[in-house]
């Protein structure tokens, strides 16, 4: 039953916890508040009142920006870290390339000349700049004219404490996710404050990328800094009540075991004004532990199958999906294969590898003839690893890598491009072209027709989508982050896979999981699996079952409904 009282109670307070943010007149604002509190909101708000001038949103995640630019509707305002960077590092040095791939050449470039040069990567991020790591790798990025994520960032930071001006002047700067940023975002981030006013938002539970040396301290830091007028919005209006109390419960327990020490404390409430249908709706956490992961497919498909008209319509009235399934990727390849064969509305797309190939080099070369870059790329497939040791050699005196080649390779090369010039133009586009590149590169040429064949337009697919059925996506722990979905499923939760080891459990972990939880809108799904494939070796020796994840005991029974163990053929009587 509606409580009015309680409605009205909530509805004042956060309109008074929006109003004192977006109405104050401080120059440093920080915001510390849990998932779905409105910080979007709160952003958008932040902008309309002073609507003059030019403003700045960074947050981490790309995904985010485009849904922060669209509440906010101001054109280039929104960006990355490294697309705020790669922009005034253009201003500053003019054309150059940006590929993820750079690490990855400049990385073998020392292998090659022998120099014990390693993790250039967390060299940037964590201003490491005592050994030769950086140095070498700002010479070998010169010389390639290429910037890759890190080493742009830096070069802005390594400006702007020359000469502020580098940094534009704003009215008004956002700084969103504040505990992903690692050491170098956060010394720029610091420049950034003499900019204009600043409002910073972050939550340290939500710290997932220890892997780019990002860290929750930074977040803690600053609000004990004294520096920034702190606000703590509480109330969630994206998860129901069970979600909520099941968070805080957990959270109650996960510092009592001795983690997430330090954690910056925070109300977080249910707003039940937004969430009281979904609330009574969706009661319980649902656990169920599977035979294997083709058991795990199938329940997946069954409760999918199971959802109701009023929350399928819900998801595509709010723009999310309807089931959001979080888990590693070898459990998600298998559950989409399943999915698929009776869902359309369906999305999987496996994380990047920033590995470089032929491709990219004859990409770059179509732009630019001498490209030092492209060149490289073609030697690491051309020729032998001593004579690619001596070009490298070479050119560390500035020598073009086109002069350093020999002259056949460099022929051949230049063959293959007046082919794929041909290929590419519809107007003189010919079958006999693409034999004689099959003749030219017999183990590539099929990798090249692809990505540079001529194709006509496909007709563009006017089939509306069946809003009478539910959308899935499907991604990573990590990836989860700033997603929503209807019906939630966690999957891999048993130790060994969250956590990884029950003795050895992380902060980022307990995060990992807080975060997939969260994003919950309506019901959520814990899924385990005793065995991957089955129970037992080839040789018919019997494997231990996996243990349901300790994260699981940590939450109170009484936010839980324990579906129990189910093999395949268990999952059609549901």
């Amino acid at each position: 039953m509606s409580d009015p009282i309680l409605h009205k109670k909530q509805k004042d307070e956060r309109t008074a916890q929006t109003e004192e943010i977006v109405n104050s007149t401080e120059k440093k604002r920080l915001i510390v508040s849990g998932p779905g509190t409105g910080k979007t909101f709160i952003f958008e708000a932040v902008i309309k009142k002073n609507p003059t001038g030019k403003k700045l949103v960074l947050t981490f995640i790309r995904r985010l920006v485009s849904d922060i630019d669209q509440k906010i509707q101001l054109k280039n305002t929104c960006k990355t870290f490294h697309e705020f960077a790669k922009g005034l590092l253009h201003n500053q040095k003019g054309s150059f390339d940006l590929q993820p791939y750079l690490s990855d050449i400049i990385k073998r470039d020392a292998e090659l000349l022998g120099l014990d040069l390693q993790e250039f990567d967390t060299k940037f991020q964590e201003l490491d700049e005592y050994g030769s790591e950086i140095p070498f790798y700002i010479k070998r990025g010169d010389y390639y004219n290429t910037v890759s994520f890190n080493d742009s960032v830096y070069r802005i930071f390594k400006m702007a404490t020359k000469d502020e001006a580098v940094l534009p002047e704003f009215t008004q700067i956002i700084v969103d996710e504040y505990q992903d940023f690692n050491k170098l975002e956060i010394e720029l981030i610091k420049l950034l404050e003499k900019r204009g006013p600043i409002l910073i938002a972050g939550d340290d539970d939500q710290a997932l990328y220890d892997g780019r040396s990002a860290s929750s301290k930074y977040i803690k830091e600053l609000y004990r800094s004294g520096r920034f007028k702190v606000f703590k919005p509480k109330y969630c209006s994206r998860c129901t009540l069970v979600i909520v109390n099941a968070m805080n419960a957990f959270i109650k327990n996960v510092q009592r075991f001795g983690f997430f020490k330090d954690r910056i404390e925070k109300n977080y409430e249910c707003y039940l004004p937004d969430k009281e249908n979904d609330s009574v709706k969706h009661q319980k956490v649902d656990f169920v532990e599977c035979s294997t992961i083709k058991t795990v497919a199938k329940y997946v498909r069954r409760m999918a199958e199971k959802i109701d008209v009023q929350d399928i319509q819900d998801s595509h009235k709010g723009g999310y999906p309807t089931i959001l399934i979080i888990g590693p990727s070898y459990y998600l390849r298998v559950v989409y294969e399943e999915l698929q064969k009776e869902f359309a509305n369906i999305i999987f797309t496996p994380s990047e590898e920033f590995t470089y190939s032929l491709s990219d080099a004859y990409r770059l070369l179509l732009a630019d003839e001498f490209s030092n870059m492209g060149w490289r790329i073609l030697a690491e497939f051309s020729i032998g690893e001593k004579t690619l040791a001596d070009i490298i050699a070479g050119s560390e005196n500035a020598t073009p890598i086109i002069d350093l080649l020999p002259k056949e390779i460099i022929s051949t090369h230049q063959k293959i491009l007046e082919i794929i010039k041909s290929i590419t133009n519809k107007d003189t586009f010919k079958n006999e072209f693409v034999n004689e590149l099959k003749k030219t590169l017999p183990n590539n040429y099929t990798e090249i027709i692809e990505n540079f064949r001529y194709k006509d337009e496909e007709p563009k697919d006017e089939t509306q989508i069946d809003k009478t059925k539910p959308s899935i996506l499907l991604t990573s722990y990590k990836g989860a982050k700033g997603l929503s979905g209807g019906h939630v499923f966690l999957l891999g939760a048993h130790n060994g896979s969250l956590p990884k080891n029950k003795d050895i459990i992380s902060d980022v972990e307990i995060s990992q999981f807080l975060v997939a939880m969260t994003r919950t809108r309506k019901k959520l799904f814990l899924v385990s699996n005793r065995w991957y494939i089955n129970p037992m070796t080839p040789d018919h020796k019997f494997i231990d079952p996996n243990e349901r994840s300790i994260f699981i005991d940590w939450i109170p029974n009484e936010f839980l409904n324990n579906v129990g163990y189910l093999k395949s053929d268990d999952v059609n009587k549901l």
